[in-house]
């Protein structure tokens, strides 16, 4: 979860930094539901595309981890 709190402190830095749009649209395509130009995080330094990918699982984690699973619940 931490890779998705430094990216959300990223999206939403001030001053903005040149990766800020980046994160911005990577966390408002996820939290809308909608596509995310994977070629926009290609054109992100090492550290910052290890940050996005990061984000990404901890994303899912977070979305799919609470969803009861059905077959237990017999």
């Amino acid at each position: 979860m931490n890779a998705l709190i430094r990216a959300r402190e990223l999206a939403h830095s001030d001053p903005p930094n040149e990766n800020t749009p980046v994160f911005r649209e990577l966390l408002d395509s996820l939290e809308r539901g909608q596509p995310v130009c994977l070629n926009r995080l290609y054109d992100l330094g090492y550290h910052d595309f290890e940050l996005a990918l990061g984000a990404l699982k901890d994303w899912r984690l977070h979305r799919f981890g609470f969803v009861p699973d059905p077959s237990r619940e017999h």
